[in-house]
């Protein structure tokens, strides 16, 4: 690969970030994901400090701003409007309505999570970070640090009520999507057809066979409204909810994040109390 080719591609990345900036947040996808969406922010974020480090951190405070009480980052905030297409919209999760979680927020989310790669994003930024503009992105490092830690903590936590030291995921939208691994565990499922649906992504994309079936989709959506009817509570949904899985792929991605996050603990003036924990919760996904 040539000098040149390398500046082509570059260009064109940076197109494709500039083409998907809604100002302040990026789309997923202007057309099949027009949202924003949790860890594709992370690799978006780190994707615009190539360019400009104070836009990289805007990215990850607009997530932040839609993050639960509980501390969960829901994997979809709902920012594109009434007009955009995209199904399950949040009609579907109804999060607000149902759970106190997510009440006061300033858009709408869905009742799920994705891999934490925020703290990695957040340390790439730092290191990228020109040191005339390190005063400001430090700041605004410590400002996101308390919602990173409340992040991992109601991983190793709520989605981890055993101490075992492995996430536990409630569906396959949870990080690989419709990968064929969650095959066998969507199969042991007796679900009935959730209420009358009808997909956009088929449409959106020039050949339906790339996309899961509807067998697949009863499913995810079935899981959906257990998640709606047990409140998102996770108490509830660890004593009765069908599918949960202990994702090595999810908890591999929340050691290598909580490395990242002790790493950013100078950066970000944590306290012996922050770092104690995170240290633990390391020392647990490690072992």
């Amino acid at each position: 690969m040539t000098a040149g080719t390398d500046v082509a591609l570059r260009d064109q990345a940076a197109a494709v970030l500039r083409g998907n900036d809604a100002g302040g947040w990026t789309k997923a996808s202007p057309l099949l994901y027009p949202h924003q969406w949790s860890w594709d922010s992370a690799f978006i974020a780190i994707g615009w400090a190539h360019l400009d480090v104070r836009r990289a951190m805007t990215e990850l405070e607009q997530l932040f701003a839609a993050q639960w009480s509980t501390g969960m980052v829901p994997h979809i905030v709902f920012r594109a409007g009434r007009g955009a297409r995209y199904f399950p919209g949040p009609e579907w999760w109804d999060c607000a309505a149902v759970t106190p979680a997510a009440r006061g927020l300033p858009a709408q989310t869905t009742g799920i999570c994705q891999p934490p790669v925020h703290a990695l994003a957040v340390r790439r930024i730092w290191q990228l970070t020109p040191p005339r503009l390190r005063p400001e992105i430090r700041a605004r490092i410590q400002a996101l640090f308390p919602r990173l830690v409340h992040w991992h903590r109601y991983l190793a936590t709520g989605r981890d009520p055993e101490a075992s030291g492995l996430v536990t995921a409630y569906h396959p939208w949870e990080g690989t999507d419709n990968s064929p691994r969650w095959d066998r565990a969507l199969a042991r499922i007796e679900a009935p057809r959730p209420g009358p649906y009808t997909r956009l992504d088929t449409s959106e994309l020039g050949d339906p066979a790339q996309r899961p079936t509807d067998w697949d989709y009863d499913r995810y959506l079935w899981l959906v409204e257990l998640l709606r009817e047990y409140r998102y509570d996770d108490e509830q949904i660890h004593r009765h909810y069908p599918f949960q899985i202990k994702d090595v792929f999810f908890s591999a991605v929340l050691v290598a994040a909580n490395a990242a996050l002790l790493d950013l603990a100078d950066v970000a003036g944590a306290g012996d109390g922050d770092r104690a924990e995170v240290t633990g919760w390391l020392d647990r996904g490690r072992a």
